[in-house]
């Protein structure tokens, strides 16, 4: 009787659901001091078969196994971020779920390109190039992983 009663109990058992939701919020500042505040999260639905990316909805059937943001360096002065704003701006401060992210104006002499530093969690990386990039890797709970590209890693010495 046991050995049908774990048979039954393996088939009838129900897949594991890969859901999340990643709230997202923060504010972009402007070179005037003015302040936009942002709503962007990731999320995914198994069931509805839907990712979504700030305000945005993709269907697929699975979590995707990526999704990057582009930091485009415009004249060594300013940021844009298509997900954020439609235009440039100077820096932001965004909390994802339990990681916070800035992007913020270092004095000059310390950074190379615009004076610009991006502050993961406790890990800061400055940029080396016009564009750059935050990667976030996702599994079946959330985010997995952020790493960036385009930017050097901070070793302490402008510290």
């Amino acid at each position: 009787m046991k050995k049908y009663f774990i048979v039954f109990i393996m088939l009838f058992t129900l897949p594991a659901v890969a859901d999340f939701n990643i709230k997202g919020s923060g504010e972009i500042t402007f070179p005037t001091g003015t302040t936009k505040p942002i709503d962007f999260g990731f999320a995914f639905n198994k069931s509805k078969g839907k990712f979504k990316v700030g305000k945005n909805e993709f269907s697929t059937s699975q979590v995707p196994a990526k999704y990057s943001i582009g930091l485009i360096l415009h004249k060594s002065e300013h940021i844009w971020v298509q997900e954020f704003n439609k235009g440039y701006f100077s820096t932001f401060k965004w909390t994802l779920g339990k990681h916070k992210i800035e992007l913020y104006k270092t004095p000059k002499g310390i950074a190379k390109m615009g004076n610009y530093a991006l502050k993961l969690d406790d890990q800061k990386f400055f940029l080396t190039n016009k564009i750059a990039q935050i990667n976030f890797q996702f599994s079946d709970d959330g985010i997995k992983k952020i790493t960036v590209d385009g930017m050097a890693a901070d070793i302490g010495l402008n510290n």
